[in-house]
């Protein structure tokens, strides 16, 4: 068998050239007798390898082929492996002679414990100059090795992390939690608590365990900043902060928030998180008590936003989307979740949502707006087996929906909701408005699949001025529609109230409704009012 040629097993191009090129460059006794002993074994490892290291970021497979061509092997000559170590081929063929990818980029992590010889902005320095350099680095009392890092917390509470990015591994450890009596939740964050902010760069990698953390800037990020290619990861531990955009947390690369808390913080935008990349809120995480200046006041979501098993609530937004708002470039997905308790002085209370949006065995509830107690649909929107209750808005209680959009509920209930007026008085006669669409304002495509749109209650206001009287709002208990209704077979439009006008659904002049039969009954208005209980205009005979 010729070993300098490439074993005929399955490969692309491509990493066959690269095998080539290597083993004619080093073609030596000492690779010849490997390749007489491993043959077709050490190709398949070449070319797993390979694809390995060309998959890696730059200068993490640049750090990884200097450890590479430090190490010590006495099976090959050590100029060799320094000559091997600087391609991605060589460095490919040494780690498949005696190493896996995982083996050799898992050095031995630097422990560090936080004392008054060793602050936490001196750590973070120590360990960003070792992996800078691929040196180990003694920094005011910190010593670091290159390499993953576990700082450890001390019981006081400590102030810094804005002195050096973050650019590595490094975990910061609180305490672990104690064990709540039984029945009791356990008290996150209690492990240690840290005054300032942190700065996760391409490469870095920050994992918080058990801690609280509060700080504040002047643009991004209050307490976390993760740029494109960085990762953070906080477990169990409490985070708030204020800023420009993303008051506690912006992230432009991948965050996960797992059985942790985002509280008591306030941006313009995304008072708790924005997040222009991938966020996984998940695990009994809670994203509460936020504010933002104009959108989403828990949640700006600008990218990819995946929240499961968590709670939305009381976040205020003075604008739009009090718990969650998801912009036009925005892909949203809540899985188990409670969003309640949310306001927003425009569109959407809970959610507003100006893209994708997919919502599952999740509850919403009592949410307020002026338009979208619960809910403000501004382009696709997909709720399934899903509550959607209790919420209060002038127009659309539980539902907005704006023209030109779609929303499909499957399996889902849209209750209590209520559609109020309010008063205006701009000379001297007060007018009201509001009042339209207590469970769904539609203005777009609306279609119900075995739903329920039930106890919803359309508000209205009747006033005499000059001898004349006004009815104001009133309309639509359970559905206003301008736009386009379809109302499937296993659905039901009962028991809504309008004050004035339809019940159970008003169809505006020129909009279009389908409703399958027996769907749309049960429904009232008070005796003294126009006809249509059920459905107001009445359809032609």
């Amino acid at each position: 068998m010729n070993y300098l040629s490439p074993c005929p097993l399955p490969a692309d191009e491509s990493v066959v050239s690269a095998w080539d090129s290597e083993l004619r460059r080093i073609k030596t006794p000492w690779i010849e007798q490997i390749l007489a002993e491993q043959g077709q074994d050490l190709f398949q490892r070449f070319t797993s390898t390979y694809n390995e290291l060309r998959a890696l970021p730059r200068n993490a497979r640049r750090a990884l082929q200097r450890k590479l061509a430090a190490s010590e092997d006495g099976t090959i000559p050590a100029d060799w492996r320094r000559r091997l170590a600087y391609s991605i081929a060589g460095a490919a063929l040494l780690i498949a002679l005696g190493q896996t990818v995982s083996e050799a980029k898992a050095p031995k992590p630097t422990n560090i414990k936080l004392s008054t010889k060793c602050t936490l902005d001196n750590a973070l320095q120590a360990i960003y100059l070792a992996n800078s350099s691929n040196y180990a680095y003694t920094y005011y009392g910190c010593k670091a090795s290159p390499g993953p890092a576990t700082i450890v917390m001390p019981k006081t509470p400590v102030s810094g992390g804005s002195g050096a990015p973050i650019i590595s591994q490094i975990t910061i450890q609180g305490a672990k939690a104690k064990k709540p009596k039984k029945g009791q939740p356990v008290l996150l964050g209690t492990g240690g608590t840290i005054s300032g902010s942190f700065s996760v760069y391409d490469g870095g990698n920050l994992t918080l365990q058990n801690v609280t953390l509060h700080g504040s800037s002047g643009y991004v990020g209050g307490s976390i900043y993760v740029g494109y290619g960085g990762r953070a990861s906080i477990f169990d531990s409490v985070i708030s902060g204020t800023a420009q955009q993303g008051g506690a947390l912006f992230n432009s690369g991948s965050v996960t928030l797992n059985h942790s808390n985002v509280t008591k913080s306030s941006a313009s935008y995304g008072g708790g998180i924005y997040n222009v990349g991938n966020l996984t809120v998940t695990n009994n995480s809670t994203i509460s008590g936020n504010h933002a200046d104009y959108d989403g006041g828990g949640i700006y979501n600008a990218y990819s936003a995946t929240i499961s098993n968590s709670t939305i609530s009381t976040n205020t937004a003075a604008r739009n989307g009090g718990g969650i708002a998801n912009s036009t470039i925005g892909t949203l997905s809540i899985t188990s979740s409670t969003i309640s308790g949310n306001q927003a002085d425009y569109d959407g209370g809970g959610i507003d949502n100006a893209y994708n949006a997919t919502i599952s065995n999740s509850t919403l509830t009592g949410n307020t707006a002026y338009k979208g107690g619960a809910l403000h649909n501004g382009y696709n929107l997909t709720v399934t087996s899903s509550t959607i209750s209790n919420s209060t808005a002038n127009y659309g209680g539980g539902l907005y929906n704006y023209s030109g959009t779609n929303t499909t509920l499957t399996g889902s209930t849209v209750s209590g909701n209520q559609a109020t007026v309010f008063p205006k008085t701009p000379i001297t006669q007060t007018y009201y408005y509001g009042g339209y669409g207590a469970g769904i304002n539609n203005h777009g495509g609306l279609t119900l699949n075995s739903s329920t749109i039930t106890g919803n209650t359309a508000q209205g206001k009747k006033v005499t001025y000059n001898t004349n009287t006004f009815y104001y709002g009133g309309k639509g208990g359970g559905i206003y529609n301008a736009g386009d209704v379809n109302i499937y077979t296993g659905s039901s439009v009962t028991l809504n109230k309008a004050a004035y006008y339809g019940g159970g659904l008003f169809n505006y002049l020129g909009s279009t409704y389908y409703a399958a039969p027996n769907t749309i009954t049960g429904n009232g208005n008070p005796p003294a009012a126009p006809k249509g209980a059920d459905i107001f205009p009445l359809p032609p005979p």
